[in-house]
């Protein structure tokens, strides 16, 4: 009889274990997002209360009615139990408050290069619809607005005048290697059968457009040229379509092979390994993991098993951010002498692959542009800036991707800027990155920069100077008048005060 019931006080007690347990990955998990309580494992968790829980609570109700013991024993555990969660929410809430403020308070970090440039390019002829094959870009306007960003990146009158700069081997480049870094990322195998087909994958005629220039212009032989992804392998659409005019070019020559360069466990590829200098060519795209996937993320497809790079994407330093340490290492941060960032299609939620197609997943734009910079710290700043005024969302404090970018510029990668305010207005004005805007396929001399739709008081930005101007003034003003970059300056003093008010009704 004693075994039976110290059989029955284990099983009891392991009830609890599973309850409590289950209640505190419910409330930690869905305590700071409630929607998660649709998640797989907090059904699960909801279950095990149901199950275990509610029994062993009516057991315990009985003995808290009649057991003073029992009655104090329970109060003791419910008060640390509170104690242990209002710390938890407490420190939760303000490490996320602490990201908020550095990346508010601190909008920009510049490095030591001063005010980089971004080229900013679209056309909306570029595309004509969307194929997973590449089928709808038209290679004639991508190759015009690759040349016009290209020239307008160095400001000079040719391409390979800009190429000279570009490259460090300057007019003499014969036998220096070239690696370009394409994303990959929903190829699983090769052939008219692997995912590309109906998600988003770079498009060829961007990197034959990148791929002219480098030959046919710069002079650069088709051997020296290694377009690659280590970790995924190239479609045949993709393949043929640079085949066909660059015979010579290597294709993702060195698939899956690491080299003696390693970093948190994996191996760097061999394709960037060897070669001299490194051109990136990311996407632009939302990603359920990262919250975003641009030129930093890219190279995950620079190592041989990127899975050991997930889990650090929000980092606030050098130690414990995977997107800043990979991008830290001399093999990209030596090499890289340009980011050509393939936006003529993009993915604003979700991501990395599209839902049942690209064509039928309502968060799947058409963006028709490229974005161009030497700096990736600038450039990507730049895009999250456009991903944030196409969501017209943030992102949760604590996974959102600026974080990377912030901490980067700390640690000299680049030039980190945001244009953006918390109602998503994004001016893509910015004092420390020079952003060159080219509209309809043409940089028109070179050197536009664009100007802040502030400065004739459309403080909306919906292209119309009215009373909703006026309104929408005084909150910005509030929260952000300490920073002129950030909040509104339409008389343009350089300093945010009521004076910019009266500017506003004026041109009202």
């Amino acid at each position: 009889m004693k075994r039976f019931k110290k059989l029955l006080g284990k099983l009891f007690y392991n009830q609890w274990l599973v309850s409590i347990t289950s209640l505190f990955w419910l409330l930690l998990r869905t305590g700071t997002k409630p929607t998660r309580a649709v998640y797989p494992c907090q059904q699960l968790a909801r279950t095990n209360i149901a199950v275990f829980g509610l029994p062993s609570f009516l057991l315990l109700y009985h003995r808290f009615r009649h057991c003073p013991r029992t009655r104090a024993k329970m109060l003791s555990v419910l008060f640390l139990v509170v104690v242990f969660l209002g710390s938890y929410f407490f420190l939760k809430t303000l490490k996320k408050r602490q990201i908020w403020q550095s990346l508010n308070l601190v909008n920009q970090v510049t490095g030591a290069d001063g005010e980089p440039a971004v080229v900013w390019i679209s056309n909306s002829q570029a595309t004509d619809g969307w194929s997973g094959d590449s089928g709808q870009v038209r290679s004639q306007v991508v190759e015009t607005m690759l040349e016009e960003a290209i020239k307008a990146l160095k400001t000079a009158d040719s391409v390979v005048t800009a190429w000279t700069q570009i490259l460090p081997c300057g007019n003499d480049c014969s036998g220096k290697k070239i690696a370009i870094k394409v994303n990959f990322n929903n190829s699983y195998g090769s052939g008219t059968g692997n995912n590309c087909y109906h998600d988003h994958c770079p498009t060829y005629q961007v990197i034959n457009a990148l791929l002219d220039q480098l030959i046919n212009k710069k002079g650069i032989s088709p051997g020296d040229i290694n377009v690659y992804d280590t970790s995924r392998s190239f479609p045949d659409y993709f393949n043929n379509g640079i085949s066909a005019r660059f015979s010579g070019v290597k294709l993702n020559q060195y698939q899956g092979e690491g080299s003696s360069l390693s970093i948190k466990g994996t191996s760097i590829g061999r394709a960037l390994a060897e070669a001299d200098y490194l051109i990136n060519m990311p996407l632009l795209r939302a990603h359920g993991m990262a919250s975003i996937t641009l030129s930093f993320k890219n190279h995950l497809g620079s190592t041989v098993d990127p899975s050991k790079f997930h889990g650090g994407f929000f980092g606030s330093s050098l130690s414990n951010n995977s997107l800043v340490q990979l991008n830290n290492q001399a093999a990209i941060k030596q090499k890289t002498i340009l980011v050509v960032a393939d936006a003529l299609y993009g993915l604003k939620n979700g991501g990395p692959n599209c839902n049942n197609g690209c064509s039928q997943d309502g968060n799947f734009f058409t963006a028709n542009s490229l974005f161009l910079s030497t700096d990736p710290v600038a450039v990507d700043s730049v895009m999250i800036d456009y991903m944030q005024s196409v969501r017209q969302a943030g992102w949760e404090d604590e996974r959102n991707p600026r974080i990377t970018y912030y901490t980067a510029a700390q640690n000299g990668l680049g030039n980190y800027a945001t244009s953006c305010t918390s109602q998503n207005i994004c001016s893509f004005v910015y004092t420390n990155i020079k952003l060159v805007k080219c509209e309809d396929g043409s940089c028109s001399g070179g050197e536009p920069t664009p100007t802040s739709a502030y400065s004739q008081g459309d403080i909306n930005l919906d292209e119309i100077v009215n009373n909703q101007d006026a309104l929408d003034f005084f909150p910005l003003y509030r929260a952000n008048h300490w920073l002129s970059t950030y909040a509104p300056d339409p008389d343009g003093d350089g300093l945010v005060s009521l004076d910019d008010f009266g500017w506003i009704i004026s041109d009202w």
